[in-house]
Protein backbone atom coordinates (compact mmCIF):
# COMPACT_ATOMS: atom_id res chain seq x y z
CA UNK A 1 0.00 0.00 0.00
CA UNK A 2 2.82 2.55 0.69
CA UNK A 3 4.37 2.24 -2.63
CA UNK A 4 0.81 2.48 -4.27
CA UNK A 5 0.66 5.95 -2.15
CA UNK A 6 4.08 6.95 -3.31
CA UNK A 7 3.07 6.67 -7.21
CA UNK A 8 0.18 8.15 -6.66
CA UNK A 9 1.91 11.52 -4.60
CA UNK A 10 4.72 11.40 -7.64
CA UNK A 11 1.79 12.32 -10.37
CA UNK A 12 0.23 14.56 -8.13
CA UNK A 13 -2.70 12.88 -7.01
CA UNK A 14 -4.85 15.00 -4.79
CA UNK A 15 -6.25 13.31 -1.80
CA UNK A 16 -8.17 15.86 -0.08
CA UNK A 17 -9.80 18.06 -2.92
CA UNK A 18 -11.49 20.55 -0.63
CA UNK A 19 -7.55 21.02 1.04
CA UNK A 20 -6.36 21.43 -2.14
CA UNK A 21 -8.88 24.20 -3.51
CA UNK A 22 -8.56 26.18 -0.59
CA UNK A 23 -4.33 26.03 -0.97
CA UNK A 24 -4.99 26.97 -4.73
CA UNK A 25 -7.15 30.17 -3.63
CA UNK A 26 -5.17 31.34 -1.07
CA UNK A 27 -1.69 31.28 -3.03
CA UNK A 28 -4.14 33.42 -5.76
CA UNK A 29 -5.35 35.81 -3.27
CA UNK A 30 -1.67 36.31 -2.41
CA UNK A 31 -0.11 36.85 -5.74
CA UNK A 32 -2.84 39.58 -5.78
CA UNK A 33 -2.36 40.67 -2.57
CA UNK A 34 1.67 41.25 -3.94
CA UNK A 35 0.53 42.62 -6.77
CA UNK A 36 -2.13 45.15 -5.28
CA UNK A 37 -1.35 45.82 -1.76
CA UNK A 38 -5.05 44.35 -0.36
CA UNK A 39 -6.88 41.44 -0.35
CA UNK A 40 -9.77 42.56 -2.48
CA UNK A 41 -10.47 41.84 -5.45
CA UNK A 42 -13.04 43.72 -7.17
CA UNK A 43 -16.58 41.37 -8.16
CA UNK A 44 -16.90 44.17 -10.79
CA UNK A 45 -13.73 41.94 -13.11
CA UNK A 46 -15.63 38.44 -14.27
CA UNK A 47 -11.97 36.93 -13.34
CA UNK A 48 -11.93 37.96 -9.71
CA UNK A 49 -15.63 36.45 -8.87
CA UNK A 50 -14.61 32.99 -8.32
CA UNK A 51 -11.99 34.98 -5.90
CA UNK A 52 -14.36 37.50 -4.60
CA UNK A 53 -17.10 34.30 -3.70
CA UNK A 54 -14.09 32.54 -1.62
CA UNK A 55 -12.96 35.34 0.60
CA UNK A 56 -16.67 35.65 1.55
CA UNK A 57 -16.66 32.54 2.67
CA UNK A 58 -13.34 32.84 4.44
CA UNK A 59 -14.75 35.74 6.46
CA UNK A 60 -17.70 33.41 7.06
CA UNK A 61 -14.69 31.53 9.30
CA UNK A 62 -17.28 28.47 9.64
CA UNK A 63 -14.18 26.02 8.64
CA UNK A 64 -11.22 27.62 9.44
CA UNK A 65 -8.51 26.31 11.13
CA UNK A 66 -6.06 28.63 13.20
CA UNK A 67 -3.71 27.92 11.12
CA UNK A 68 -5.62 29.46 7.92
CA UNK A 69 -6.62 32.46 9.85
CA UNK A 70 -3.10 32.85 10.60
CA UNK A 71 -2.16 32.76 6.97
CA UNK A 72 -4.93 34.99 6.04
CA UNK A 73 -3.78 37.67 8.11
CA UNK A 74 -0.14 37.43 6.82
CA UNK A 75 -1.59 38.88 4.03
CA UNK A 76 -3.61 41.53 5.72
CA UNK A 77 -7.16 39.92 4.81
CA UNK A 78 -9.66 42.16 5.80
CA UNK A 79 -12.14 40.08 7.94
CA UNK A 80 -14.93 43.08 8.10
CA UNK A 81 -17.15 44.70 5.84
CA UNK A 82 -16.12 48.35 6.65
CA UNK A 83 -12.11 47.61 5.32
CA UNK A 84 -13.77 45.67 2.53
CA UNK A 85 -15.46 49.14 1.33
CA UNK A 86 -12.68 50.88 2.00
CA UNK A 87 -10.85 48.92 -0.19
CA UNK A 88 -13.23 48.97 -2.97
CA UNK A 89 -13.11 53.05 -2.84
CA UNK A 90 -9.33 52.70 -3.00
CA UNK A 91 -9.11 50.94 -6.31
CA UNK A 92 -11.89 53.54 -7.30
CA UNK A 93 -9.30 56.52 -6.28
CA UNK A 94 -6.62 54.23 -8.11
CA UNK A 95 -8.76 54.36 -11.31
CA UNK A 96 -9.12 57.56 -11.06
CA UNK A 97 -5.65 58.39 -10.54
CA UNK A 98 -4.93 56.41 -13.80
CA UNK A 99 -7.02 58.69 -15.79
CA UNK A 100 -6.34 61.75 -14.35
CA UNK A 101 -3.04 61.09 -13.21
CA UNK A 102 -3.80 62.85 -9.93
CA UNK A 103 -6.17 62.21 -6.91
CA UNK A 104 -8.07 65.18 -5.94
CA UNK A 105 -11.65 64.58 -7.09
CA UNK A 106 -13.96 67.43 -7.53
CA UNK A 107 -16.49 67.67 -5.15
CA UNK A 108 -19.31 68.75 -7.76
CA UNK A 109 -20.97 68.26 -10.73
CA UNK A 110 -19.12 65.50 -11.79
CA UNK A 111 -19.17 61.45 -12.37
CA UNK A 112 -16.71 61.27 -9.32
CA UNK A 113 -19.00 62.83 -6.57
CA UNK A 114 -18.99 59.28 -4.21
CA UNK A 115 -15.24 59.08 -4.53
CA UNK A 116 -14.99 63.27 -3.90
CA UNK A 117 -16.76 61.97 -0.16
CA UNK A 118 -14.31 58.83 0.23
CA UNK A 119 -11.33 61.34 -0.07
CA UNK A 120 -12.98 64.12 2.11
CA UNK A 121 -13.82 61.21 4.63
CA UNK A 122 -9.67 59.98 4.18
CA UNK A 123 -8.55 63.68 4.86
CA UNK A 124 -10.47 64.13 8.06
CA UNK A 125 -9.98 60.55 9.51
CA UNK A 126 -6.35 61.34 8.98
CA UNK A 127 -6.39 64.53 10.63
CA UNK A 128 -8.31 62.56 13.57
CA UNK A 129 -5.25 59.78 13.55
CA UNK A 130 -7.92 56.90 12.67
CA UNK A 131 -6.36 55.87 9.97
CA UNK A 132 -3.70 52.96 9.76
CA UNK A 133 -0.30 53.76 8.61
CA UNK A 134 -1.08 50.85 5.93
CA UNK A 135 -3.89 52.98 4.47
CA UNK A 136 -1.76 55.96 4.63
CA UNK A 137 1.16 53.73 2.84
CA UNK A 138 -1.18 53.05 0.01
CA UNK A 139 -3.07 56.26 -0.66
CA UNK A 140 0.29 57.79 -0.53
CA UNK A 141 1.73 55.94 -3.28
CA UNK A 142 -0.82 57.31 -5.41
CA UNK A 143 0.58 61.27 -4.28
CA UNK A 144 -2.41 61.55 -2.28
CA UNK A 145 -3.03 65.48 -1.56
CA UNK A 146 -3.51 65.14 2.21
CA UNK A 147 -5.22 69.15 2.06
CA UNK A 148 -7.84 70.37 -0.54
CA UNK A 149 -6.46 71.76 -3.27
CA UNK A 150 -9.20 73.97 -3.90
CA UNK A 151 -10.92 74.97 -7.07
CA UNK A 152 -8.52 76.73 -8.68
CA UNK A 153 -5.49 74.33 -7.65
CA UNK A 154 -7.44 71.30 -9.12
CA UNK A 155 -8.44 73.06 -12.62
CA UNK A 156 -4.37 74.08 -12.35
CA UNK A 157 -3.12 70.12 -11.62
CA UNK A 158 -5.90 69.22 -14.43
CA UNK A 159 -4.09 71.69 -16.66
CA UNK A 160 -0.45 70.30 -16.11
CA UNK A 161 -1.69 67.03 -15.89
CA UNK A 162 -3.23 67.01 -19.43
CA UNK A 163 0.04 68.97 -20.26
CA UNK A 164 2.41 65.78 -19.67
CA UNK A 165 0.38 63.53 -21.16
CA UNK A 166 0.45 65.26 -24.31
CA UNK A 167 4.38 65.50 -23.94
CA UNK A 168 4.47 61.78 -23.25
CA UNK A 169 2.82 60.99 -26.59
Amino acid sequence: PEKHLLKLEKIGFVFNAYEDKWTRMYNRLSRFYNRHGHCMPSPRLKINQDLCGWCNKQRAGDYLTPTRKKLLNQIEFPWFYNETRWIEMYEELRTFHSMKGHCCTPKRNNPFTRLAGWVSWQRLHSKNNALSNKKIQLLNKLGFNWKYPGKKNLVETEIKWMRKKKENH
